[in-house]
């Protein structure tokens, strides 16, 4: 029985960390600390890591097709996420005054959501508004 050794790769010290992702478009490793507020990516290719601050708990994320942006599953909204920026864009709110089940519907909603095409008809609209160019 061959046995795998588990090392250390990031000592980022979340208080809860979740949703290990890998974005073959960026070639990053992303994941969130909910209840620290944060989102942390890595870049194996050059090492480094960096976090993000969020303005509230992020229960989930998934990538979109477009590698600049990300859908985000706050405990109350889902939103979009251009990296370059940091620049957050509220899509919907989602069962507000039920943190706890926010973030399982956030959940939800997020890692079943067609993020390309939500993304291509948020960049349309958002455009026009100068969030984007």
């Amino acid at each position: 029985m061959n046995a795998t050794r588990a090392q250390l790769l990031i000592d980022s010290e979340c208080l809860l960390g979740e949703g290990a992702t890998w974005c073959a478009a960026s070639g990053r490793f992303w994941w969130t600390d909910i209840e620290g507020r944060k989102l942390w990516r890595h870049d194996p290719r050059d090492g480094t890591s960096e976090s993000f601050d969020m303005p509230e708990r992020l229960a989930c994320f998934t990538p979109c097709a477009d590698a600049r942006f990300l859908l985000l599953g706050f405990a109350s909204r889902l939103a979009f996420h251009e990296i370059a920026t940091g620049r957050i864009e509220t899509i919907m709110e989602v069962e507000a005054g039920l943190p706890t089940r926010a973030s399982t519907t956030a959940a939800a909603i997020a890692k079943g959501a067609s993020c390309s095409a939500r993304s291509t008809m948020w960049r349309t609209r958002r455009r026009s508004a100068g969030f984007i160019g």
